[in-house]
Order: structure tokens, then sequence, then C-alpha cells
């Protein structure tokens, strides 16, 4: 079956729509493989390229792909050339060049050219330039020149020569400056030394919060009770450490006991009797242990009447 509009092209299971002559792209020296393309017109050109699994899609028929490997992408009124990209999304890219991706999004970006890319976004008229960017997300017009980014967050910044590691960036300009681990606002920053800032807002630079280990979360206090004399310990449920927490008393410690010999000698045994109207003491003669004496009689002292 031969494709409108193709020269010199090896093409397998491509889909087109609609299926008319005025919406086929025109392809030449390129080998597409499992391809769709859609609302494409003849301004669509690719050439010299190997498109595994790969959408085409344009409003405006713009799109542009030269001596470029794509496996698993998708692509949207972009331009791209000499390119190697996997799984990649790119929507209303300015232009692209010279640039390795992989799993990576691209939408209305600005130019990027001899770059990186991995497991990263860029996106709203963001530029890169012989960078290396890894599991970052660069936005707002941001510009990132000749750098190293590993898991940074840029929003309006400029970076140039710099190297940043896990950090987020908001309305800065960092030049050959290396930061890691840190949140950094509305500052200039070069060669190593805070020399601006980029607006009227009070420069920031603090290290970002680490996050504490579930099995270092500190316990709450003892809280005491006073009714009952007991004390009562919070511990965290299984299933979920932000769960209220159970309170379970503190297990009491068994009374001590005694031998036969003590307890008959701490025992008061209480004599049946009657109590006295007077004195309010028992009065019925019984002897207590403790009551005998056998040491001289002593008479009570005289008594004035």
């Amino acid at each position: 079956m031969s494709i409108p509009k193709a020269k010199r092209s090896t093409i397998t299971d491509l889909v087109v729509a609609p299926d008319r002559w005025d919406f086929y792209p025109a392809v030449e020296r390129s080998v597409l493989t499992s391809c769709k393309f859609n609302n494409l017109s003849s301004s669509t050109k690719i050439q010299r390229s190997v498109l595994n699994n790969v959408t085409v899609e344009s409003a405006s028929g713009s799109s542009n792909i030269e001596r470029c490997k794509l496996t698993g992408c998708i692509v949207s009124d972009s331009g791209i050339e000499r390119c190697d990209l996997k799984n990649c999304t790119l929507a209303e890219v300015n232009h692209i060049e010279r640039t390795r991706a992989s799993n990576t999004r691209l939408i209305g970006t600005g130019h990027i050219e001899r770059t990186v890319l991995e497991d990263s976004d860029t996106l709203g008229k963001s530029a890169i330039e012989r960078s290396t960017v890894k599991r970052s997300v660069i936005a707002d017009s941001s510009r990132v020149t000749r750098s190293k980014l590993d898991g940074v967050t840029m929003n309006k910044s400029r970076v140039e020569r710099a190297s940043l590691k896990d950090c987020d960036v908001t309305n800065c300009n960092i030049s050959r400056t290396n930061f890691s681990g840190m949140i950094l606002k509305y500052g200039i920053w070069e060669n190593g030394n805070l020399v601006g800032r980029t607006c009227n807002e009070e420069v920031v630079i603090k290290p970002k919060a680490a996050e504490m280990p579930p099995d270092q979360t500190s316990r709450p206090p003892e809280q005491e009770v006073g009714e009952t004399n007991r004390t009562f310990h919070t511990e965290p449920t299984a299933e979920s450490e932000d769960s209220s927490p159970i309170y379970t008393p503190r297990t009491l410690s068994p009374a001590k006991e005694h031998s036969p010999a003590a307890e008959e000698k701490m025992a008061a045994t209480i004599p049946a009797g009657e109590y006295s109207s007077v004195t309010g003491l028992m009065d019925d003669g019984h002897e207590f242990p403790y009551d005998s004496y056998d040491g001289p009689e002593i008479n009570p002292p005289p008594y004035e009447g």
C-alpha cells in the first residue's frame, strides 16, 4: 500500500485521521512503525527520522521532525531536530534541538538545546541550554544555562553555570553557585555570594525541613489522673500514626505478701464488745498483746477535787 507524500520511507501500521490526502504529512527517508497522525497537513514534515509508536497531532499543522529518533512519544505543534526522545510528551514546543530526553513533558516551552532531560517537566516558555536536568520541574519562563539540576522545582528564575540538588527556587538569579537541600526565594547569588535581590521581598534562604522517620516520632508526655491515682500512657495505633492515641493504664505491681508471723504481729484483732460512753474505748476487759505489764504497780497521781 502506497502512502501519499512519502518518499524513500518504510512505513508500517500507520493511522491517519481524517484519512484524506490533505491530512497526510510530507515524509522523507524515514522509518515509521505503529504511528498515528491526527489533523496534520502538508506543512508537517518528517525527514530522516525513526518513529516507533508515536502520535503526532496538530491544530495548526506546524509540527516538524527532522533527523530524530522517537519512541512512545506524543508530539503536538512542535519543532524537533536531531533529538533522541523516549516516552515523552511535547506540546507547542518552540524548538528542541540536539537533546536527549526520557519520561519528560515539554509543554509550551521555549528553546531547548543540547540538553539531557530525565523524569522532568518543562513548562511555561522556559528555556534550557547545554544542561542536565533530572527529576525536576522548570516553569514560569525560567532559564537554565550550562547547569546541573537534580530534584529541583524552579519558578521565574535564571540559573547559569550552577549546580542545584533537592532545592525549591522561586524568583532567583543564580550564577556559578552550588546549593543542596535549600529553599531559595528572591535572591541574587554570584560566585557563592548573595549580592542582591530580585524584588522588594526579603530574601529567603533556609534548609528544607527533613521528614522525621516514623520510628523516631516523639511520644507525648505522661498524663496524671488524680481521681484514680493512676498513670496513663499514649501509644500510637498499629494502623496509622495519625490516628487518635489509645490510652492504656499502667499495670500496678501486686501487693507484697507477708509471712503468717508478720501478719499476726501487725494485725490488731478487734474484740467483740461495747464502747464506753465516757472514754470511747473498748470496755470489756479484753487484753491485747501489748496491754500486758509486769512491772511494779504505779498509783495514779492525786487529783484535787
